[in-house]
């Protein structure tokens, strides 16, 4: 077993995003100052960085972290400090990215959601980026694009069919965002259902149908437009979703709280009682699709089918960013109709994203990859079983609970045996927990002996 991290009971991830910067520095850990890695005055930082220098990596950790400090965010150095994560990312192949900073490799089990399902630099998606790179560039969103297109016919396929139109984006939070305008235009009505604790992006819209009360209070974006109701709760989602709901926003298991689980039957009825109220029900895969629970999506092993399905991350492949919402065929055209374009886009749908996509679909659709997946999640499962734990598991997308300790003390332990993860927002035990759809046989066991070597 590690050696302990300090604890520090008052601060919770959920407690630093809300910006509790004054309560970090009462517990001693002012400023990005660990005793490892100690940090200078802003005011060293303000001679300027040659390009040259950052390309040859010459920039010491220390000098790098004043930096970021001075133009980004030193509560931001706090934080991962408190972590025991305060690495800098290296070479990155793979499974494992390289910790300049510490010398040494770490398995990437947060995935950054789902960017990463295919790994740090997948061959494959880099080869077909180049290839792309010596003939096409951004294309132009106001015309037609086969690359488009083909990226389009590819997602749909992955459906069996189940929608029938696309709208492109940059970014998973823009495509949920298009999602609730075209409910709102479809329905003819404002009002929007979202489930306690879920995460739908960063932009204004979706932070008000968020599960973080405390940002929605500092951003100002409570609304009485957008209802809240607890996850799993049938009842209450009844009581909610009414004839004046425009949709329901709604991920298949909450992130953020480390994957809680849906409860049996519970999405077929979720479904049925919108489908009676004429809600659009939109569907959030962003970090669970792609084939990260062993399905394409996760939502057809849950018997049932949203109107709407957003999903981002995963379809850059870690290289080119693409995201994009799904539609039903009458909620698709509707939202096309008399616009030009229902939400216009520079970068989403471009041409080398979609080039990136449809080839990262080819590879995620491997049912070699799907089934090396539940195996690989079984095997977890298995291998933890026996310890002082509960794990959700919707494939590879974990929530790791224990409640003997923090889960940023956890976090800094895992990261000790090199294995790299992030704590929930919403629950002060549990890590959330990621590892690569791709990863061989040995690098499975390294994982799970590390894990056993922390949790055991």
């Amino acid at each position: 077993m590690p050696s302990p991290v300090q604890p520090l009971d008052s601060i919770s991830r959920k407690d630093f995003l809300r910006g509790s910067a004054a309560g970090l520095v009462g517990a001693g850990l002012s400023g990005c100052t660990t005793a490892q890695t100690p940090i200078g005055p802003a005011e060293a930082c303000r001679e300027p960085v040659a390009l040259s220098d950052l390309l040859e990596q010459r920039l010491s950790f220390d000098r790098l972290m004043a930096l970021h400090r001075e133009h980004f965010s030193e509560d931001q150095l706090t934080f991962i400090a408190r972590l025991g994560v305060n690495l800098l990312y290296g070479e990155r192949k793979g499974a494992r990215v390289y910790d300049r900073a510490g010398d040494r490799w770490l398995y990437d089990c947060h995935r950054m959601g789902s960017t990463y399902s295919l790994g740090h630099r997948h061959p494959e998606v880099v080869a077909t980026l180049r290839d792309g790179l010596d003939h096409l560039d951004l294309g132009n969103w106001l015309l037609m694009s086969e690359y488009r297109q083909e990226a389009a016919h590819k997602l749909i396929a992955t459906t069996n069919g189940d929608f029938a139109g696309i709208v492109y984006t940059a970014s998973g939070s823009e495509a949920n965002e298009s999602a609730m305008k075209a409910a709102r235009d479809f329905t003819g009505r404002s009002r929007t259902v979202y489930f306690e604790g879920a995460y739908h992006g960063d932009t204004l819209m979706t932070l008000a149908v968020g599960g973080d009360e405390a940002r929605k209070r500092r951003y100002r974006m409570e609304s009485a437009n957008c209802h809240g109701v607890p996850f799993n709760d049938i009842e209450s989602l009844k009581r909610a979703v009414t004839p004046d709901t425009a949709c329901l926003i709604a991920e298949p298991a909450i992130s953020q709280a480390g994957f809680t689980l849906p409860d049996p039957g519970f999405w077929p009825r979720v479904a049925a009682h919108c489908r009676a109220m004429g809600a659009v029900l939109i569907l959030d895969e962003v970090q669970t699709g792609g084939s990260a629970t062993g399905d394409f999506w996760y939502y057809q092993s849950l018997g049932f089918v949203p109107d709407i399905l957003v999903s981002g991350k995963w379809p850059s492949g870690g290289i080119f960013p693409n995201s994009f919402a799904l539609f039903r065929e009458d909620i698709h055209k509707h939202y096309t109709k008399d616009v030009f374009h229902p939400h216009p886009t520079t970068f989403g749908g471009s041409d080398l994203g979609c080039l990136v996509t449809s080839k990262v679909i080819d590879l995620l659709s491997d049912p070699d990859l799907q089934a090396r997946v539940r195996r690989h999640s079984e095997a977890i499962l298995s291998a933890l079983a026996p310890l002082d734990i509960t794990v959700n598991a919707a494939g590879l997308c974990m929530g790791l609970h224990d409640a003997r300790a923090s889960s940023l003390d956890r976090v800094a332990q895992l990261a000790e045996v090199g294995i790299l993860t992030v704590p929930a927002l919403h629950d002060p035990n549990i890590v959330e927990f990621r590892p690569m759809l791709t990863l061989s046989e040995a690098e499975l066991d390294a994982i799970i002996a590390g894990l056993v070597r922390v949790y055991g």
